[in-house]
């Protein structure tokens, strides 16, 4: 959609592995043949329960289609977890030079929220983190609401900071 509309300016939002590609596209880190490019106007990232590391997703390997992890029904082929692999946090760490916010519920079973804690604690640009309780992957429609609320909230901080 960037590409298409060609804004002065975005902020990325991503929700679990969309979280993954958000961080990633923010810190430039897409590869060269990638069909989508992000301009330098990036402002600033939001994400909810993203996916950093990729051990997050081993148990849905090596399922094409089929039942998997934690019996939700879903699962991922190997070849997808494969190429996941080639997109360590490390490089987001390294790149990343704009304000992230984070959402995650502690009871999260499917990324574990410590993923959260240990991958933000490597940037060095800000970070508002905010772990829910009693939440989940998915969060309930109070959690969302709260959520919403606290992220236009954070982007006027820091956008106007800018």
């Amino acid at each position: 959609m960037v590409d298409y509309f060609e804004p002065e300016s975005c902020v990325l939002y991503g929700s679990s592995f969309g979280g993954k590609v958000a961080l990633h596209a923010a810190a430039d880190d897409l590869p060269p043949d990638s069909a989508s490019t992000v301009p330098a106007a990036v402002e600033a990232v939001v994400v909810k329960a993203p996916v950093t590391y990729v051990d997050a997703l081993e148990r849905y390997a090596g399922v094409d289609g089929g039942a998997a992890g934690d019996g939700d029904g879903y699962g991922v082929g190997e070849g997808f977890v494969d190429d996941l692999r080639g997109y360590d946090f490390d490089a987001v760490a390294e790149a990343l030079d704009v304000p992230v916010a984070v959402y995650h519920g502690r009871d999260d079973g499917t990324v574990p929220v410590r993923h959260s804690f240990e991958a933000m604690q490597d940037l060095s640009t800000d970070v508002s983190l905010h772990a829910y309780e009693a939440e989940g992957h998915r969060f309930t429609r109070s959690a969302e609401h709260r959520m919403r609320d606290s992220i236009f909230r954070w982007l006027e901080e820091v956008l106007e900071a800018e």
